[in-house]
């Protein structure tokens, strides 16, 4: 049956030689022509459609790159799958949730942090505002309280200790004292922290911090903002590390100073409450819309006060993820650069691998 003209319409585009048929065209030998078609029968003429190159030498590179374009394509599933899925890891005791926070893999451009509110039945599990993180580089503390005095020999690395303020949820001397000796970190201690700590810490491993000032150590930059809780000089902290800001909020109520803090923060750790006579939802919220992180982890609290606070932000429309962590719960969030995903740089990355050898084997033709 002769042409009629009627394949005008699904004629394809100019492609690259034998590669119009990697893209998906196939050709008609009656018209002549390259189209774009679902059937297997050319919708002018009748002709059975070709979908591969004709000539032995043609063949064996469009099968090559074909091949390729799948593997290409599966494995930047896996990668995607691997990497855009939040991380959630439970541990049954303190050893254990160590154990495993250690052997996590964070690689760079992650970050990993877990909440120490475990023993809920306790003042210290109940209030806890005590995080263990860590990225590729550097393992941080933050007001870990006593929570990990029975474990300290399971403490592997860190870098550095950080006290917001004296109160026993917050920090507990011994303990700091015995995580210091083990690991030889930098303790970063409020003005009512410090004395308890004096003497029993090498000079050049402890660090005295009052609002406003800031200090930079091996890659970990802090600077202390004034909090607002009945004690000498609480303190706010940002944190930045690997490329990460991280706020921790103590167990403060807002204050207008958080206003002066880059909006943009990556993580933002915030009190939600209970026992603390100055945190609450309110007042987290005011944190979250003073800093606008990508992601918030709320502390400090009962579980009403954390939904609470999730529910106020997401009827603002703040486009911040809410994790009501879990006790000992290992969280690798991956919204904390959501302008541009690694799944979305991976997909790129892919793209424009397969398109360099598409384009150096239509050369070598």
């Amino acid at each position: 049956m002769p042409c009629k003209g009627l394949c005008e319409k699904y004629k394809a585009k100019k492609g690259y030689g034998l590669f119009r048929y990697a893209f998906g065209q196939k050709r008609c030998q009656i018209c002549q022509i390259f189209i774009r078609y679902g059937g297997t029968r050319c919708p002018c003429c009748g002709y059975k459609l070709r979908a591969s190159p004709r000539q032995t030498k043609y063949r064996i590179k469009f099968k090559a790159v074909r091949r390729f374009g799948i593997r290409v394509l599966a494995i930047s599933l896996v990668i995607i799958v691997f990497i855009t899925s939040d991380e959630t890891v439970y541990a049954t005791d303190m050893s254990d949730a160590l154990s495993r926070f250690y052997s996590t893999n964070v690689q760079p451009g992650q970050i990993a942090l877990m909440w120490l509110g475990h023993h809920r039945s306790t003042l210290e599990g109940l209030a806890s505002a005590g995080f263990i993180l860590k990225t590729s580089e550097h393992v941080l503390a933050i007001d870990p309280s006593s929570l990990l005095s029975d474990d300290t020999d399971s403490l592997q690395k860190l870098d550095a200790i950080l006290i917001t303020h004296e109160h026993g949820d917050h920090f507990d001397p011994d303990s700091t004292i015995r995580m210091q000796g083990q690991t030889g970190a930098t303790v970063i201690a409020s003005l009512g922290a410090f004395p308890a700590l004096m003497g029993k810490i090498p000079e050049d491993k402890l660090v005295q911090m009052l609002p406003h000032e800031s200090i930079s150590l091996a890659g970990v930059s802090v600077t202390a903002f004034p909090a607002e809780h009945p004690v000498e000089t609480p303190l706010f902290y940002m944190i930045a590390v690997d490329g990460f800001s991280i706020f921790h909020g103590s167990d403060s109520a807002f204050v207008e100073d958080l206003n002066k803090i880059q909006p943009g923060v990556h993580v933002a750790l915030v009190p939600t409450g209970d026992p603390s006579p100055t945190a609450s939802p309110s007042d987290a919220f005011e944190m979250v819309k003073a800093l606008q992180p990508y992601v918030v982890i709320t502390m400090h609290g009962n579980p009403d006060q954390m939904q609470t606070l999730a529910d106020l932000v997401e009827k603002s429309g703040i486009q911040s993820k809410v994790i009501k962590p879990e006790p000992l719960q290992m969280i690798v969030p991956t919204e904390v650069v959501p302008e541009f995903p690694v799944a979305q740089l991976i997909m790129t990355l892919s793209f424009i691998a397969v398109v360099s050898i598409i384009v150096r084997a239509v050369r070598k033709k």
